[in-house]
């Protein structure tokens, strides 16, 4: 049994977080974690904007549904969530939203996924609500306070 891996930002030199990834490389990708002894991962989309991060799951979501090799490698999808280091690239509150059923497609993209990891950062002032919003979205979706 190989290991499983819950943060993948891209490997064997194909990043996972371009907008115009391929799915061969993907597949290449794969392929190479597979012989270093990695089972299964949880693909990771950076913290960006909503747009680009929805983008980036359908990507993902679209070519494990095509290939059946990135489907047994690629086990979920992990989403970073806000930061507080110098900038924030989207604020906690759109982050949130993007998770509310009729709050974005962020939600749609990642929740075909069997598995969702959602971030959030620790150093802000998490309400429970905020979890609870996040778990609230779907069994499949654990949340992970940085």
């Amino acid at each position: 049994m190989g290991a499983f891996d819950i943060q993948v930002n891209g490997y064997g030199g194909v990043d996972f977080n371009h907008d115009d990834l391929r799915p061969d490389d993907l597949h290449r990708a794969c392929e190479a974690l597979a012989r270093d002894g990695v089972e299964s991962i949880l693909a990771t989309i950076i913290t960006e904007d909503i747009d680009s991060m929805a983008l980036r799951i359908r990507q993902i979501v679209r070519m494990r549904e095509s290939d059946e090799f990135i489907r047994q490698m690629v086990a979920g999808i992990h989403v970073e969530g806000p930061y507080t280091l110098n900038r924030w690239t989207v604020t906690v509150r759109e982050y949130l939203a993007a998770w509310t059923p009729n709050g974005s497609h962020l939600v749609g993209s990642a929740l075909s996924m069997p598995r969702v990891l959602a971030n959030l950062s620790n150093e802000l002032a998490l309400e429970a609500s905020h979890i609870a919003a996040l778990t609230k979205t779907s069994p499949r979706v654990a949340v992970d306070l940085l």
